[in-house]
């Protein structure tokens, strides 16, 4: 059900288009179970399949010339399947490093409902 969450809250503007996030969405509750199995395998064995560490380049232009190299920015675009694989294990990392008390107050930065002390 949590992978079924993830990949329904995938951003379809921001997918490759090799593999449209609609169809992904539609038939989330049938490929979770199967995804489940891939994520299970990879956290134990320690171990990502190479297919999903490709990305499409696309080059998004900053400011200035289009002809320029320099005025554009590389942008990667994964299989919407790397998105919900980091969210699941995001979470389940974070909710370790909460509960075990190993962040501290300076962690702060890409955590919800903490706020900077000291410094």
């Amino acid at each position: 059900m949590y992978i079924e969450h993830a990949i329904n809250n995938l951003n379809s503007k921001k997918a490759i288009p090799l593999v449209p996030i609609k169809f992904i969405k539609m038939s989330r509750s049938i490929i979770s179970i199967y995804l489940s199995d891939i994520f299970i395998n990879c956290i134990s064995s320690g171990v990502y399949p190479h297919i999903l560490k490709t990305a499409q380049m696309i080059p998004i232009h900053k400011t200035g010339s289009y002809e320029k190299c320099s005025d554009y920015r590389p942008r990667s675009l994964h299989l919407p399947v790397n998105k919900v694989f980091e969210k699941l294990l995001y979470d389940r990392l974070y909710t370790y490093l909460e509960h075990s008390k190993l962040l501290t107050g300076c962690q702060y930065r890409f955590r919800t409902a903490v706020h900077r002390t000291g410094h």
